[in-house]
């Protein structure tokens, strides 16, 4: 016989951290990211501080994030699990390389 699975979260507010830490920010940091290159905006313009505040609120969220684990620990389910503190190098160094090719690359391409 199995065992019953226990839910991974004992609150909606943690299930909502979770999926906007995992799926909505980097969707918001792209759509941004889109917006940017489409308009091609100077340096210090709204558009970089919106990719602040959405790469801010996506490393608070991933510390945030509590969620309590089912019986197995993630690496034996075959899941990558991420740390805090990766998961903010990551999403530092993927807002890093969209700046730098809003910034840089597209009025080098783009004249």
């Amino acid at each position: 016989m199995t065992e019953p699975q226990q839910p991974q979260y004992e609150s909606a507010t943690g299930c909502l951290i979770k999926i906007y830490w995992l799926l909505l920010g980097p969707g918001f940091l792209f759509a941004v990211a889109a917006a940017g290159v489409a308009n091609r905006p100077r340096l210090g313009s709204v558009w970089d501080y919106a990719i602040a505040v959405i790469l801010l609120s996506l490393i608070a969220a991933r510390y945030l994030d509590r969620g309590k684990p089912t019986g197995e620990p993630a690496k034996a389910k075959g899941k990558a699990d991420i740390s805090s503190g990766k998961y903010a190098a990551i999403a530092v160094a993927a807002t890093a390389v969209i700046f730098g090719i809003v910034h840089w690359v597209l009025p080098l391409i783009f004249r």
